[in-house]
């Protein structure tokens, strides 16, 4: 993570790192960490939030666009600021792995 902040000659804005841990025989939790560069150019964690178990409503919101990661490649119609997706995808690669959410 800090070679890609500092290395990254500022083409790279934001890190996430998703850190999973087997909770049971096939149960999955995770945490999801987001790190930027501070003003000084040191990697710095700005946000840690559980992905699973799921929390219950107001929904958790990850401080990361979109346009943040991909830059310029965005697929035509897509919305830079949406990251929406995440806990669906990482649902249904879990149940390909034989294994289910906390």
């Amino acid at each position: 993570m800090n070679k890609l902040l500092t290395g990254g000659d500022g083409v790279i804005k934001a890190v996430i790192i998703i850190k999973w841990t087997r909770q049971g025989n096939s149960t999955v939790g995770d945490i999801l960490e987001l790190y930027r560069n501070d003003r000084q150019g040191v990697p710095k964690l700005e946000q840690r939030e559980t992905i699973f178990p799921a929390s219950t409503p107001p929904p958790q919101l990850v401080n990361l666009r979109r346009g943040e990661l991909f830059n310029n490649a965005l697929l035509p119609g897509r919305n830079p600021n949406d990251i929406s997706r995440l806990r669906a995808d990482g649902q249904t690669n879990l149940a390909k792995m034989g294994l289910i959410p906390a």
